[in-house]
């Protein structure tokens, strides 16, 4: 959509006559440090016809001017963090947007959320019109605040897309164009988000959003990510300078990468670890996940002593000796992208195979873990489980002196896409060291090998296919955003699993008792003494609305009004742990995640059931050897 915004601002600069004709074409991109606001607005000033005012500096500069061939007049602000240089009395975006305004002219605008927060403290005494559009952009419903301006306001809200057509004395002033950069994931599509139609006087046609689950992207055909493009042109252009050598695993890489349907599957992987993580991974995070992809965790400084062990690595693989030349391979193949993005920040000494991996640069972050949570080996494949027996069944092979590969190909056609001929080798490599015939063979041997060989082709199969752990459920989690998007509801058997954690079923009964006397809201055992108060499970409900990558529940308790009786994020750590659960009992990790969560959402219910009025209240008062009920 900011796209399609940029292009439609920069064909109406081109053609336009002097904007003192007609109101104001205002566009502001706003989302977070590296979202891509800048790249726009670099490539829409390649599509214009400009002269440029603003003089040339060494430095990037906070906006810039231009003339356009009509006598038009365009402002870009590439970066609102850069203060201006010289001082103003309201803040100098509010500054640019009057101007803009006054003198109808263009601009566009590339903000983050902290300045607009800044700039509305700085003009909240202020009640001009260029406040106003500040307020509105950081207005969470995108209602027109109320002031003293007389301004009328057409507006649209679309989410991740809104307009105003500002008028005053019935005479359009302005048109005021925002994307929100950040409301979607940049691991989702991008395609046919909206058009210009009609140009920028009226609103872009902005399509409802709708989220790619995982498990049914057609990476052949692209499209279901928009940093695969991207991804893939970065890693051909890589691909281009590097030598030929089937024993390069970092050329394997690159050669991987470059086929747009291997860089659609990664980045399915890569949104897996976003869902999971409940990030939101911005350029600047996928460009660093490509970099480590590519090359692991290696720095320019580290580049010579990189190339100088890959060097000795690839003699040490001609060795004539079984044993010795699979050593070797298996340390090249550590480099391979799907073995050092899920090993990132693993300590060598943790890695037993293979003993001579290269010694990479100590790194921890959030970002890498996050993509270590959804390191395949912690759950391969959908949940049916019947991919992690044909793929086991296919790896024993090699015991035999078969190659499972093609078998494997076969399979999974988009396997063919993430295999070498570096792969072949190492394959190959690892059939003639398990060969009993040419050698001895101990089964100790063997059985690390095997090892090693299985955590090497699970990852490489998951990889191919864009299956990161519990697919399934980050797939599921997908359906329920687009769900939610369309409906504002879920679909039942989700909506009846969180309500069974949030109000869990008391012992003997269909009801949910919580304690009024203690300090913590929490479920207690039917033996537990204590003075409890009734919440009838059947008058709560779930209302789901889709809120940029987010999903937010709203609990309502049911009566002559309905009452918002708690509001929380259905994540995909609350997703897992209420469809883990059968009649009460079951969990996963994810409890330690959502249990503080859980307990602040049961305070709520109980506060909204004590203060519900004209309704009698059900008390259970347990106690040692007994228990008693007190109505009132």
């Amino acid at each position: 959509m900011a796209k399609e915004a940029c292009d439609a601002l920069a064909v109406e600069c081109n053609s336009g006559g002097p904007q003192s004709d007609g109101p104001a074409t205002l566009v502001f991109l706003v989302g977070g440090a590296g979202n891509g606001k800048s790249e726009l607005a670099r490539d829409f000033l390649s599509q214009v016809k400009a002269t440029r005012i603003t003089p040339a500096s060494r430095f990037s500069q906070r906006k810039y001017e231009f003339k356009l061939p009509k006598g038009s007049h365009l402002t870009v602000v590439n970066d609102a963090t850069i203060p201006p240089e010289e001082a103003t009395e309201e803040g100098p975006l509010a500054e640019e947007i009057s101007n803009a305004i006054s003198s109808q002219s263009y601009l566009l605008a590339c903000v983050n959320r902290g300045v607009l927060i800044g700039e509305a403290k700085q003009g909240l005494s202020g009640g001009g019109i260029q406040d106003s559009v500040i307020k509105w952009l950081l207005s969470a419903t995108g209602s027109w605040p109320a002031d003293g301006t007389q301004i009328e306001c057409e507006k649209v809200d679309k989410g991740h897309y809104r307009f105003a057509r500002l008028s005053q004395d019935a005479e359009a002033i302005a048109s005021i164009h925002v994307v929100f950069m950040d409301y979607l994931s940049l691991l989702e599509s991008s395609e046919g988000s909206g058009s210009a139609s009609s140009g920028l006087s009226s609103p872009l046609e902005a399509k409802q959003l709708a989220l790619s689950p995982i498990l049914g992207r057609d990476h052949e055909a692209g499209g279901d990510a928009a940093f695969a493009g991207p991804l893939s042109k970065a890693a051909a252009s890589f691909l281009a300078g590097v030598a030929e050598n089937s024993l390069d695993p970092i050329r394997a890489n690159a050669e991987v990468l470059a086929r747009p349907k291997a860089a659609g599957a990664l980045c399915a992987v890569f949104r897996g670890a976003e869902i999971l993580a409940g990030s939101h991974f911005t350029y600047r995070d996928l460009w660093a996940f490509f970099s480590h992809a590519l090359v692991g965790s290696s720095t320019p400084a580290s580049y010579q002593r990189l190339a100088k062990w890959l060097g000795q690595k690839a003699d040490e693989a001609s060795s004539a000796d079984p044993k010795e030349h699979l050593a070797a391979m298996m340390a090249l193949a550590s480099l391979r992208t799907h073995m050092v993005l899920f090993d990132a920040g693993v300590l060598k000494s943790q890695i037993t195979l293979p003993s001579e991996n290269f010694d990479w640069a100590t790194i921890d972050n959030d970002a890498l873990h996050a993509i270590r949570s959804i390191d395949p080996l912690k759950d391969f494949g959908p949940s049916s489980g019947s991919e992690y027996n044909t793929l086991l069944d296919r790896l024993t092979g090699i015991e035999d002196g078969k190659l499972p590969s093609e078998l494997i190909k076969a399979e999974w056609p988009g396997f063919a896409s993430h295999w070498t001929e570096f792969d072949t080798k190492l394959e190959q490599a690892v059939s003639n060291a398990l060969d009993p015939n040419a050698g001895k063979s101990e089964l100790h041997y063997r059985n690390r090998i095997l090892g090693w060989y299985g955590r090497y082709m699970f990852r490489l199969v998951a990889t191919a296919n864009g299956w990161p752990a519990h697919c399934s459920l980050v797939s599921r989690w997908q359906y329920a955003w687009n769900l939610a998007n369309r409906s504002k509801r879920l679909e039942k058997e989700i909506e009846r699993s969180v309500l069974s954690i949030v109000l869990p079923e008391a012992e003997g009964s269909n009801e949910t008792y919580f304690p009024i006397l203690r300090s913590r809201v929490e479920t207690l055992r039917e033996s537990d003494r204590s003075v409890t108060i009734e919440v009838p499970r059947n008058k709560f409900g779930i209302k789901a609305t889709a809120n940029g990558d987010s999903i937010i529940l709203e609990l309502e308790a049911s009566g002559s009004e309905n009452v918002n009786a708690a509001q929380t994020v259905l994540d995909f750590h609350l997703l897992r742990e209420a469809l883990s659960r059968n009649g009460n009992h079951g969990f996963t990790d994810s409890l330690a995640v959502i249990e503080p969560r859980l307990e602040r959402i049961r305070a709520s219910v109980l506060a909204t059931q004590i203060g519900s009025d004209g309704q009698g209240q059900n008390y259970r008062v347990t106690y040692r050897g007994g228990q008693a009920e007190v109505f009132s």
